[in-house]
């Protein structure tokens, strides 16, 4: 084709209805980054808001389990306090029991060991009268064995009282074991 004004004319109306559909066309395209721009952005805030609402949904029932941990450790603790002051009481009672216990026994050992040092006195003074009645006079002799009967019943009831005394701090004993 060779060249003249008409051609040239034509060609440039062709060029200017080219560029404008071009122009059109980097417009649509454009506008189609930009669409594709903000859906990629619609997108991933979508999916931002979605994992953010997961990881809140995670963090609210980590804080519920943690506020159950917390409700049954503080019922635990507090069961566990209340019978440490049940402890605390009873060994308290205990304690004032012992200290009781051991007031009323001192007495009774003192008594106990006097009745035992009199009954070993007893015993001896028997040991004498026999002997006396095995060399004296009939006089003598009727009046050591009275003498030796009457030791005898002495020697019977402090045996019967040292028995009962003894059984007294055995359940003392027991007692203090009891509690």
């Amino acid at each position: 084709m060779a060249f003249n004004k008409e051609n040239y004319e034509e060609m440039e109306i062709m060029d200017e209805e080219e560029i404008e559909e071009r122009e059109d066309g980097l417009n649509v395209a454009e506008k189609t980054a930009a669409d594709n721009q903000e859906t990629i952005n619609q997108v991933c805030c979508e999916s931002l808001l979605t994992v953010m609402q997961k990881e809140l949904d995670v963090a609210r029932e980590r804080e519920e389990q943690t506020l159950l941990y917390n409700a049954e450790y503080a019922e635990e603790y507090e069961v566990l306090f209340y019978q440490y002051e049940d402890r605390l009481d009873n060994n308290v009672k205990f304690s004032l029991n012992l200290e009781e216990a051991k007031r009323e026994v001192e007495p009774k050992t003192v008594t106990f060991l006097s009745r035992d040092l009199a009954l070993n006195h007893l015993t001896n003074e028997l040991a004498e009268l026999k002997e006396k009645a095995t060399s004296g006079s009939r006089h003598e002799a009727e009046l050591a064995e009275y003498r030796i009967r009457k030791l005898n019943e002495e020697i019977s009831n402090m045996k019967c009282n040292i028995h009962a005394l003894n059984e007294q701090l055995l359940k003392g004993e027991i007692e203090l074991d009891i509690a």
